[in-house]
């Protein structure tokens, strides 16, 4: 038997945020986003300027190809699954966007 299993559900979901806030600073600051250009050079297709162009990003995560992408779309929104991880994610987010000076609106609720 894990020791976890004892783990009342309030003490699970805040072990899954610090582990996930480890993990995704690790991510975070290893990772590039790759295929960018395979991203913009599709999206070209669509005979518009890229700045008349929105973007949806489901499972977007922390948002490591948004914030690369904002520099290039007119809009660009990410749409992210897990509660427990949402809270981090989006600071991670807003964090990201403010290091690379790109505008973000706040998540709403």
């Amino acid at each position: 038997m894990s020791h976890f299993e004892n783990y009342s559900s309030k003490q699970k979901a805040n072990l899954n945020s610090k582990l996930y806030t480890v993990t995704s600073k690790n991510y975070d600051d290893t990772r590039v986003p790759v295929g960018l250009d395979q991203i913009i050079k599709y999206s070209k297709v669509l005979g518009k300027p890229l700045k008349e162009l929105n973007l949806l990003d489901c499972g977007c995560g922390s948002g490591n190809y948004l914030v690369e992408l904002a520099k290039y779309f007119g809009t660009v929104t990410g749409i992210g699954k897990g509660k427990t991880k949402r809270n981090e994610e989006t600071k991670i987010f807003h964090q990201r966007c403010e290091r690379r000076n790109v505008t973000t609106n706040k998540e709403k609720n």
